[in-house]
């Protein structure tokens, strides 16, 4: 196998991770340490995570991006320490629980990129609850539930204002790093998965020397702004913008067309983590 992607722990996140990118039409495999009932199908390999054979069958060797999605760190960074040794330059996106972890391997590792369930979902679950409600006198109830029909049946039963499941909101931002680098923001449109990036324009970028308007509608992106020499761009000024090395593009698009950007290097990706958009 040659997938693009490979998903690693096909548990309840991880294998949404892996439904999703899917339906996105990327080329993906998941890894499973057991038999998933009524899965059985040639995209899913079933073995030990860490093992370097496992591995390799799911196609290690040839794949872009590995997503560790296993609920336990310790398995995580098992899978890491094999994958890097059969592939050094794969891009990891490792789910972990240690944040503080997470931190350190994002700074010490390169292509690598940590991310947490609860994290994701936390902003979320505040919106929901500071809700239209928020300043009503009746209280709004939000409840937290791990498994997404549970939590359904929950909400159908006792009338609750909001069941959240917080793997379900963490999944479209899994897929789409998995898809297109370090992302700003994601979020589905008609199942749809739609993510919010910025782009370092060098030399080589394929957008380089063309002018912005017709860059767009050539590749489905929506841009947002431009940041050139310390100066931000915005609305119709764009429209007279021919982009240039050293330009950053902020731009949202479907995550399915992103393939037009990873004909970049990784290192042209860039992440402005205080950028507002």
């Amino acid at each position: 196998m040659k997938p693009r992607i490979i998903v690693c722990g096909l548990g309840r996140t991880g294998y949404q991770i892996f439904s999703l990118l899917r339906r996105q039409g990327a080329s993906v495999v998941g890894i499973s340490d057991r038999p998933i009932l009524g899965q059985e199908e040639p995209q899913i390999i079933v073995g030990e995570l860490r093992s370097p054979v496992t591995l390799a069958k799911a196609g290690i060797h040839h794949a872009q991006t590995l997503v560790l999605a296993s609920h336990d760190d310790a398995v995580n960074l098992g899978v890491l320490t094999q994958a890097r040794l059969l592939n050094p330059h794969i891009r990891i996106i490792n789910r972990l629980f240690n944040n503080t972890l997470g931190e350190r391997l994002d700074q010490t590792l390169p292509d690598h990129v940590s991310m947490s369930v609860a994290a994701l979902a936390a902003p979320i679950f505040s919106f929901a609850a500071l809700g239209n409600k928020a300043i009503a006198p009746n209280i709004s109830v939000v409840l937290r539930s791990h498994e997404a029909q549970f939590a359904r049946s929950v909400q159908e039963v006792f009338d609750f204002e909001t069941v959240l499941c917080p793997a379900e909101l963490a999944t479209p931002s899994f897929a789409a790093a998995a898809l297109g680098g370090r992302i700003l923001g994601n979020g589905i449109t008609d199942d749809l998965l739609w993510v919010a990036l910025a782009t370092l324009i060098t030399p080589n970028h394929p957008l380089c020397g063309q002018k912005l308007p017709q860059a767009a509608m050539n590749g489905n992106f929506v841009p947002l702004y431009l940041e050139r020499q310390q100066q931000n761009i915005h609305s119709w000024d764009l429209l007279e913008i021919v982009l240039q090395s050293g330009d950053i593009l902020y731009l949202t698009m479907p995550a399915n067309e992103l393939e037009k950007l990873w004909r970049t290097p990784s290192t042209d990706l860039f992440l402005n983590e205080t950028s507002i958009i």
